[in-house]
């Protein structure tokens, strides 16, 4: 039914900051939908998102995870889209993306895709709330996906801590339920998957009410476009009834709903109702639960139940109560407690949120120290309670908070719409329209009454966390508790862990002088010294980029202003985001940082790798007091260390940010920070960490160390690191400080970018320069040609395989994994001074194949297979630096995380399905072909909206290929600024037979260079028999042994611009290099550490 705009009762608009772009318009349709329609001219995507007023507290206790369930039953098909995957391989076709999440009181549903391929997502999108299929078999195979989401769970700490605390709850209480479910929960795989059925559709039905959904589209498109778009298609979701509201399933599903309390804006608030209360322990408070953790830490929380907040808009006390508590700076508990070297880290903030109920948290990392003193620490945090109590004055910390949060608000960009949208539903449903943005930001001048919160931060309201090996083992030596204590068992993930009540708590009613803590140290915060003075644009700022932002505004290159004998000074003046921000890059290229000289020059030494790992993490510790209140006032900096040397990063307000990275460049020159509190907090905290590295985590995980290990010869091994992290010292840190600085091969590079003048730039850089006084002489008089160090990755040999077989060392993990990732025997593409035309036909070659593989991989292998929650496919690149060149290596990668089969047989159905996706692109329209190539280009080609995200990629080009082209007397223009534009030309050019020859060449033919690392949950348990019986003469099999690794990384060759031992390779592809145009830059973002991420491998979409 198509229905008329004026069957539409506008809302109150959202209130926005200043340098917010976008233009704002809320209705409710004529069925109870809240839509908000966001016209953001600067986007190249359009994003919506859909937050539904139900989650998991909703959940029938007989069916724990249904909401959960009933969101990814949603993505299977409609009446109108009956496809499975209709949806996904449109948004994959189209530049596009999607995901949903449940929490206890919300399911979102989030998607963007390319702008001028909206319309049809959208309509696709609308259908899953207006008549979604949930087939039987749909059901019986995606209960399997929520159970391996499940299973990956019980590896995270985070997760098992949650757990825990959920068993002490109130088990009548709502928030105790189990919100994922499982295969158990939910047995949809037997004569119950009908039953199963009938309670999503009953769930759907009852709950997913056009008056429980809001709805925000972002996009180019005008208002009145969006508005064309969203009326007609959610005014069609219907206000259906249950068929037999007195059905046993239909009844299940109404009593539960019982259970959810009110949660969106305008409704009456509901009563203070507490899952956590001492008369659930017979008044016995304070108790402490205690349990073990997977990976090593010392954590200390103390929980407060409090009264519900969420209804407080822009007078939430908690703002106040957690900037008293999580400061850092003088006189602070963090202050107190890290002087005394008891703790590494402190948080405070509001852990439960719910309408009902508030649960504030302070969570604490403890030392060795602090936790053998684990009572002192409490008494101290209760102490500093007691002293916010008896303060006359709040005001003034309500106020500097008020002046903070604004200034905040009116001064940043707009996130990009994907993330932008969900954010926006869900805050709309809890603030309403007008608040949505501002609740937390536009803070009332009076502070609200706080004495009621205040007033129950105290041990006799206060429930302890303490998980570490250490305190685990101290309540396994106890024999006696109390009656209703103990050991106890967590019913879903089979936690053990104890639950006691504190018998003797009264030094904490008041804290006396101990030889370790002096509560009279205590005091509150001081007046905030880093508020910026001023806020104006620096004159240089052109009038028209003055005025407002111009986000799709060509990005000028940074140029280089200053080139002298110590180093390069690159600058460019913000004329796109009209904000008084500015950052800073500044990298002290040094071998000596990762490298020792010998004989033979520079090399790569683990010992002086690990000592820099944690110089950086000593001084950013040492820092913490000193620089908290900068950070508050957002000022934020970070330094870190990598193969090419050490680099200080600072970014926001332009007023302050030269004077705190001169001031932290001098603290670090000097070595003062290097003390023997800190020195002892990293080396302990790094051990742990080392220690606990492959027994804590997840397989795939594992999986990308063990094959980093194989590519990277400056990846040291976790045992390796571990040991010589033991036997550092604080004279070894002081030593290797002193070392760093004597060095004579130290050349800078600095990137000034933002608000910032040409003139302030340069004073800053020639300030910065005479920290450099002591090598400044003899370093004049040679002209260095410091010596370059950074990444090293091995080539593989052309035509060879590699598995690596490893049994996992968590013994919780009931995954296996395999990351199986090929490399591409062409370099990719640096840039048109640095690479040729093969390698622009190769880079975009695989560029969109990655493109065009994610979604049907993820099809196949989890929505039809269900191997396992985590199927994903990707594209990965690897930066080299060999004899003064860059190399960019182009990787494509498949990672799968099952407990369905074992990693061995997972690889066989990988390979299975890449060889036929040859027929897929056999088979593929010459129209489809061009679509994703399309969609690929213009998403290498979104605008920039973040000036740290600008800045960032424009420091990366300069740390990668400034040297090699400034030194050769070449110009700051030959960088390849402008590799995104043309590699995206290049994209377009690229047709099928294109992509057959480099799928052949890559992926399935016998030149193909590919790593399959697997590791074996307790599910499928390594045979290493077995898995050496897989060794051909083309596969090579490393089981279980890291020295075995590193002796086959040994025989192989690092990895370099050549291509003369594949010329037969190269042909292939430079065969059509008249589509192609000229040869240009291509774009690398990805580099390589010790403990790698898998950001990207974990991301799997619904």
């Amino acid at each position: 039914m198509k229905v008329p705009i004026h069957e539409i009762d506008p809302l109150p608009t959202v209130e926005k900051g200043k340098s917010d772009w976008r233009v704002y318009k809320s209705f409710r349709l004529h069925n109870g939908v809240t839509c908000t329609v966001v016209n953001d001219k600067e986007s190249k995507t359009t994003a919506v998102a859909c937050a539904v007023h139900v989650g998991a507290a909703a959940d029938p206790r007989e069916m724990s995870g249904l909401a959960h369930f009933c969101e990814h039953m949603c993505f299977l098909g409609s009446e109108k889209y009956p496809g499975e995957n209709d949806y996904k391989r449109y948004l994959s076709a189209h530049g596009g993306r999607s995901n949903a999440s449940t929490s206890l009181h919300l399911t979102t549903y989030k998607f963007d895709v390319l702008a001028p391929y909206a319309e049809k997502a959208l309509d696709i999108f609308s259908n899953f709330f207006i008549a979604p299929l949930f087939t039987l078999s749909g059901t019986s195979r995606e209960v399997q996906a929520v159970d391996s989401e499940n299973s990956k769970n019980l590896t995270s700490d985070a997760r098992r801590r949650l757990q825990v605390v959920k068993d002490i709850a109130d088990q009548s209480h709502y928030y105790s339920k189990f919100t994922t479910g499982n295969a158990s929960t939910l047995p949809a795989e037997t004569e119950e998957t009908e039953r199963v059925r009938s309670a999503l559709l009953a769930f759907h039905i009852f709950h997913y009410q056009p008056q429980n959904i809001t709805v925000v589209i972002v996009g180019p498109q005008s208002l009145e476009q969006l508005e064309k778009w969203i009326i007609p298609r959610f005014g069609e979701i219907p206000s259906k009834q249950l068929d037999n509201p007195n059905g046993e399933v239909e009844m299940l599903i109404t009593n539960s709903a019982k259970d959810m309390p009110e949660f969106s804006y305008g409704n009456p608030v509901p009563t203070y109702s507490p899952a956590f209360t001492p008369r659930l322990q017979n008044y016995q408070w304070p108790i402490l639960i205690t349990l073990k953790p997977l990976r090593s830490m010392r954590k200390l929380t103390l929980n407060f139940p409090l009264p519900p907040t969420r209804h407080l808009l822009r007078k939430n006390p908690t703002h106040v109560l957690s900037h008293l508590l999580g400061h850092e700076g003088p006189g602070s508990p963090f202050s107190v407690l890290q002087t005394a070297g008891m703790l590494s880290a402190l948080s405070a903030g509001c852990r439960i949120s719910g309408p009902d109920q508030t649960v504030f948290q302070v969570d604490l990392s403890l030392t060795e120290l602090g936790e053998k003193e684990w009572k002192q620490v409490v008494a101290l945090i209760l102490e500093h309670c007691r002293l916010i109590r008896k303060e006359k004055d709040l005001q003034r910390f309500w106020n500097e908070k008020r002046t903070l949060a604004q200034m905040q608000f009116h001064h940043a960009s707009p996130r990009q719409a994907y993330v932008f949208a969900p954010m926006l539903a869900q805050s709309i449903v809890s603030c309403g329209t007008k608040l949505s943005l501002s609740s937390d930001w536009i803070l009332e001048e009076e502070i609200p009454d706080i004495e009621q919160f205040v007033s129950c931060l105290a041990a006799e309201n206060c429930f302890l966390e303490r998980c570490s090996e250490v305190a685990w083992n101290e309540m396994k030596a106890e024999s006696e508790f109390d009656a209703g204590f103990g050991k106890k068992k967590e019913r879903w993930y089979g936690i053990d862990y104890y639950l006691i009540n504190v018998r003797d708590f009264s030094n904490w009613e008041r804290m006396d002088k101990t030889d370790l803590l002096d509560p009279t140290t205590l005091h509150l915060p001081t007046p905030n010294r880093f508020i910026p003075r001023s806020l104006e644009l620096v004159e240089e700022v052109p009038i028209e980029a003055r005025e407002k932002p111009r986000i799709c505004k060509e990005i000028d290159p940074p140029k280089l202003i200053l080139n002298n004998h110590l180093g390069r000074l690159w600058h460019r003046l913000d004329d796109r985001y009209a904000l008084p921000k500015s950052h800073i890059s500044f990298l002290i290229r040094n071998p000596a940082v990762h490298h020792r000289l010998t004989e033979g020059g520079w090399e790569f030494d683990p010992e002086i790798s690990v000592h820099s790992s944690m110089l950086t993490a000593v001084f950013s510790q040492a820092l913490a007091q000193e620089t908290y209140d900068a950070e508050l006032a957002g000022l934020h900096w970070n330094l870190s260390s990598s193969t090419a040397g050490i680099c200080l990063t600072c970014f926001g307000y332009s007023d302050r940010l030269s004077d705190l990275a001169i001031q932290l460049l001098q603290d670090f020159f000097a070595g003062d920070f290097i003390q023997d509190s800190y020195s002892r907090s990293i080396k302990d905290h790094t051990i742990r960490s080392l220690r606990t590295y492959l027994s804590s985590g997840r397989a795939d995980s594992h999986a990308a160390y063990y094959q980093n290990l194989l590519f990277s010869p400056k990846q040291s091994e976790v045992a390796v690191s571990l040991e010589l992290a033991k036997v550092s010292t604080l004279e070894s840190i002081k030593a290797h400080h002193r070392r760093v600085f004597e060095s004579k091969e130290i050349e800078i590079d600095c990137l000034y970018t933002g608000n910032v003048s040409e003139q302030h730039a340069r004073n800053f850089f020639l300030k910065t320069n005479k920290l450099f006084s002591g090598l400044e002489n003899a370093m004049h008089s040679r002209r260095p040609r410091a010596f370059l160090t950074g990444p090293e990755v091995k080539r593989l040999n052309c035509g060879q395989d590699f598995e690596l077989h490893f049994g996992s060392e968590n013994k919780e993990e009931e995954n296996g994994a395999v990351l199986m990732t090929f490399q591409s025997m062409i370099p990719g593409f640096c840039g048109k001074k640095l690479s040729g035309i093969e390698s622009l036909n190769s880079s975009a070659s695989i560029r969109l194949l990655c493109h065009m593989l994610r979604e049907p991989l993820f099809n196949s292998l989890r929505t039809k297979q269900q191997l396992g929650y985590v199927v994903s496919s990707y594209y990965d690149s690897r930066f080299c630096l060999l004899n003064d060149a860059v190399t960019t290596i182009d990787l494509i990668s498949v990672v799968v995380l099952t407990r369905k089969v074992a990693p061995a047989e997972a690889v066989v159905l990988i390979d299975e399905f890449l060889r036929e996706f040859k027929e897929t692109l056999l088979s593929m329209p010459e129209s489809e072909i061009e679509t994703h190539a399309k969609a690929l280009s213009e998403k290498l080609m979104k605008p920039i909206q973040q000036l740290s995200t600008e800045a960032a990629k424009h420091f990366d080009k300069i740390r990668r290929f400034g040297p090699s082209i400034i030194r050769d007397d070449g110009d700051s223009s030959d960088l390849p600024w402008k590799s995104a534009e043309e590699l995206a030309a290049a994209i377009r050019s690229v047709r099928r037979e294109d992509l057959l020859k480099t799928w052949d060449c890559v992926v399935i033919g016998p030149q193909r260079a590919r790593v399959a690392s697997m590791v074996y949950g307790s599910t499928f348990l390594l045979d290493k028999k077995t898995a050496r019986q897989r060794a051909t003469s083309n596969t090579s099999v490393l089981v279980n042994d890291t020295k075995e690794v590193a002796k086959a990384r040994g025989k192989l060759k690092v990895y370099d611009k050549s291509m003369r031992r594949f010329s037969s390779f190269s042909r292939i592809l430079s065969s059509s290099t008249g589509r192609f145009g000229l040869a240009v830059a291509g774009l690398g973002i990805i580099g390589f550490s010790m403990l790698a991420t898998t950001k990207k491998r974990a991301k799997t979409n619904r």
